[in-house]
C-alpha cells in the first residue's frame, strides 16, 4: 500500500510505533556536522591529541554558556539552510521544471508553496489509483470480466452491447475492480467512470473475492474434465451394447441365398403377369361375341404401339393374343 501511494499520489508513507523517538537518530546525526564546524573555533574545545597535556585544561579555558551555544547552533543552521548546496538528486521532476535551486531553504519554500497542507483529490481519481486495473469485454449479454457477467446501464442505453463485433472481436474497455469483492466493477470509457453490477447468472459469486472466484473456476474445470471422462466411458459402453443387440438380431434372421431371393422375385412377377394376361384375354373373349362398332376397331397405329409396349416374353404373348383377336374380327 505504501509503495502504491508513493507512486500514484507523490507522497511518502512511514510506519512507526507510538511514543517512540524514531527521529532521534536523525537529530544525533547532525551533531558531527556541528562538531566539525566548531572545531578549533571555540575556547575550551577538547582536542583528541595528547600533545596539549602541558597546556591549561580545556575546562579552565571554557567561557561559553548553554545559551551561547544555542545561539551558535542556530546561526550554523541558518547558514547551512541558506548557503549549502545539495545534490540535484534531491530534486524531483516538478522541482526541476520550476527551476528550484538545490538548497535547503529553496526546497522548503517551494514545498510550502506547492505541496503545503493536506492534499485533496476527487473520489473518482482516488478510486482509479487505488483499485486494480483490468480489461472487460462488452458483449450482447452484458459485460464479462474474469468469467463473471455484469450489467451496466450506460453501455446498454448507448448501444455498445448491440453493436456487431468488428472482425468477430467484441470491444474491450478498461475497468477498475476491488480484489476483495466481486459485486461491482467500474468501467472507464472516455475518461468517465460507469458502475457495472453483478448479474443474476453469476449470483453464486456475490460477496466473494476475485481470488476465491479463480479457485472456484479451477475446481469447476477439474470437475468437468473428470465428468467428461466418465461420459466417454458411458458412451463406449452404450455403443458396445447397441452392437451386441444388432448382432443378436442378425443371427435370428433365417439365411436366404441370393439366388433363392432372385427366384422368389421371378415367381412373384410371373404370377402377376399371368393374372394380367388372364384378365385381358377374358375381356377379349367377351368382345368377340359382339359385333364391333366403328369406335371399337383397332387401327394399325394402335397395333404397332401394342407390339412395342414391353420386350419380355409375357408381354409378347399378350400382344400375339391381341393380333389373333383382331385378325379373327377381320375374317368375319
Amino acid at each position: 500500500m505504501s509503495e502504491l501511494l508513493e507512486q500514484q499520489f507523490n507522497c511518502s508513507v512511514r510506519f512507526t510505533r507510538a511514543r517512540r523517538g524514531d527521529d532521534k537518530g536523525l537529530v544525533e546525526g547532525g551533531f558531527p556536522a556541528f562538531h566539525r564546524a566548531l572545531k578549533g573555533k571555540l575556547p575550551g574545545f577538547q582536542h583528541s591529541k595528547q600533545n596539549d597535556k602541558g597546556l591549561t585544561e580545556s575546562r579552565f579555558r571554557a567561557i561559553l554558556t548553554i545559551d551561547d551555544l544555542y545561539k551558535i547552533l542556530i546561526n550554523l543552521a541558518l547558514f547551512r539552510n541558506k548557503n549549502i548546496e545539495l545534490s540535484y538528486d534531491k530534486l524531483d521532476r516538478d522541482m526541476r521544471e520550476d527551476g528550484v535551486i538545490p538548497k535547503p531553504l529553496a526546497l522548503w519554500r517551494w514545498g510550502c508553496r506547492e505541496r503545503g497542507g493536506p492534499k485533496t483529490y476527487p473520489r473518482d481519481y482516488i478510486e482509479s489509483r487505488l483499485k486494480s486495473k483490468g480489461m472487460a469485454t462488452i458483449k450482447k449479454e452484458g459485460v464479462k470480466f474474469k468469467g463473471l457477467w455484469y450489467n451496466c446501464d450506460w453501455t446498454l442505453q448507448n448501444g455498445l452491447q448491440d453493436r456487431k463485433p468488428a472482425g468477430n472481436k467484441s470491444p474491450k474497455v478498461v475497468c477498475l475492480f476491488d480484489k476483495n469483492t466481486t459485486d461491482t466493477i467500474t468501467l472507464v470509457i472516455d475518461k468517465k467512470f460507469y458502475t457495472a453490477y453483478l448479474q443474476e447468472r453469476s449470483r453464486r459469486f456475490i460477496g466473494v473475492t476475485f481470488d476465491e472466484v479463480e479457485l472456484e473456476f479451477k475446481a469447476e474445470t477439474y470437475a468437468i474434465k473428470k465428468r467428461a471422462q466418465e461420459l466417454r466411458s458411458a458412451k463406449a459402453t452404450l455403443n458396445t451394447e447397441i452392437r451386441d443387440i444388432v448382432t443378436s438380431a442378425k443371427e435370428k434372421i433365417p439365411k436366404i441365398v441370393k439366388a433363392e431371393r432372385r427366384g422368389q422375385n421371378i415367381r412373384k412377377n410371373r404370377k402377376t403377369e399371368a393374372s394380367i394376361e388372364t384378365a385381358i384375354l377374358g375381356k377379349a373373349a367377351n368382345k368377340s361375341n359382339k359385333k364391333p362398332g366403328p369406335t371399337e376397331q383397332i387401327t394399325a397405329k394402335n397395333r404397332s404401339a401394342a407390339h412395342d409396349v414391353a420386350p419380355n416374353k409375357s408381354q409378347k404373348n399378350i400382344s400375339q393374343a391381341l393380333d389373333s383377336l383382331i385378325s379373327g374380327d377381320d375374317d368375319d
